[in-house]
């Protein structure tokens, strides 16, 4: 390639929003360009790496004796609605419609696809096992695009999916790939760590990372050098604690507690450690799988046809009073496409109290989820659903009983 030839495209200066050092290095040497938010265009010069690094990623896959398919990045919405994922993927899945009518996905990821080509043609389970890969194109409708290539709406990604008869067959092939996947990383001059992760909504019950340290992203690592445990904070789990205190024969108590309504606030009023309330957040989750027929409020909720999921459902999410909920965590446990912080009017429609006075005693409108940490609480202080009043005295188990318990508490260091 001569210089004469090629687009003139290096800057003096990157662009203001360019803000990590790829990002503006990339644009300034003149290997990609964005076309629009979330969306970048390779020169000349970016597209010879670009190839680069799929020639390598090929080189491994086809040692492990995969085979490279190519998928349409325009896939059938009947087959995301057959896996009962059209609905649960949330609004990052792209949906067209064509002019004949016909449902499309522009591909945020391809096990409908791949799985839809294996099963047409396999005939027997003596041709297992099975491992296809692609490099090819996906798309997630990012809300908030960042880091330039790092966190793009378009973007190319290989995935590999494997075929089995049994669970040996397939830890031995989910070994195979972990050893390719350390070789190209290292192929590529990358230094990675191996970490438990969430497995989101590509579903399974195993899921490891590797992971690039870096002072950019969007996860954060869980380490400890003395065991090794590695894990993403959206997976990362602690032992269960201890009871906190002993139970009380007191009864359940209405204190008032005028203007305080944050755990900071009542701990002053109080004079006791955070540690010691059961704070209530009103959580809304999109397209949640779980059964909720038989769950407080839930006659109410509307599902989709032929039992398929609640486009809409709120939960009260109880926490001790110095932790934090783990957005992914609860997700997973809600089995729903995403989870967020209900509005406040919807915190005071459920409740029937302003923000700040929610209490998962006498809260019979909506289903309770309680973190271990919850549980594990003796004589507790709540939110009595009413404006400047709280529960003193509460004992989980005898004055409330979640609808379901789980780890959903975000892990940090002691």
């Amino acid at each position: 390639m001569k210089m004469s030839q090629t687009l003139p495209a290096t800057l003096r200066e990157a662009p203001a929003e360019a803000v990590i050092a790829s990002h503006r290095l990339m644009l300034r040497a003149g290997l990609l360009r964005k076309l629009g938010n979330g969306l970048f265009a390779y020169l000349p010069l970016g597209l010879r790496a670009y190839r680069k690094v799929e020639t390598i990623i090929r080189e491994e896959m086809d040692a492990i004796g995969a085979l490279e398919i190519k998928p349409t990045v325009l896939v059938p919405g009947e087959l995301w609605r057959e896996s009962g994922r059209w609905d649960t993927m949330g609004a990052g899945m792209l949906r067209v419609t064509n002019r004949v009518g016909q449902e499309l996905v522009v591909s945020p990821t391809a096990e409908e696809a791949a799985t839809a080509l294996v099963r047409d043609e396999l005939a027997s389970y003596k041709q297992l096992p099975l491992t296809v890969y692609q490099l090819n194109t996906k798309y997630r409708d990012e809300i908030r695009p960042r880091y330039g290539v790092m966190r793009g709406r378009e973007f190319t990604m290989m995935d590999a999916y494997s075929y089995h008869a049994d669970e040996a067959s397939l830890g031995e092939t989910y070994e195979r790939f972990a050893a390719a996947y350390r070789r190209l990383f290292a192929r590529c001059g990358l230094s990675v760590l191996t970490v438990r992760a969430d497995s989101g909504q590509i579903g399974g019950s195993d899921s490891e990372e590797f992971m690039v340290e870096s002072a950019v992203g969007d996860d954060t690592l869980i380490l400890c050098p003395k065991c090794g445990y590695a894990a993403n904070d959206e997976k990362a789990a602690c032992a269960d604690d201890a009871a906190e205190g002993a139970a009380t024969a007191l009864s359940i108590e209405e204190i008032d507690t005028p203007s305080v309504r944050t755990i900071a606030e009542l701990a002053a009023f109080l004079h006791i450690a955070p540690r010691s309330f059961i704070k209530t957040l009103i959580y809304r989750a999109e397209n949640c799988a779980l059964d909720l027929s038989a769950a407080p409020g839930g006659a109410g909720l509307k599902r989709e046809p032929n039992g398929g999921v609640y486009p809409e459902a709120f939960f009260a999410v109880c926490m001790r009073g110095d932790l934090d909920v783990n957005e992914a965590k609860l997700a997973a446990l809600l089995k729903a496409g995403g989870v967020s912080l209900a509005c406040d009017a919807d915190v005071e429609r459920i409740t029937g109290a302003p923000v700040g006075f929610a209490g998962p005693a006498g809260l019979d409108s909506v289903p309770v989820v309680a973190d271990k940490t919850a549980l594990a609480l003796h004589d507790a202080t709540t939110g009595a659903l009413k404006k400047d009043r709280h529960y003193i005295h509460v004992e989980p188990g005898r004055d409330f009983a979640p609808f379901l318990t789980g780890d959903v508490r975000t892990v940090r260091a002691r």
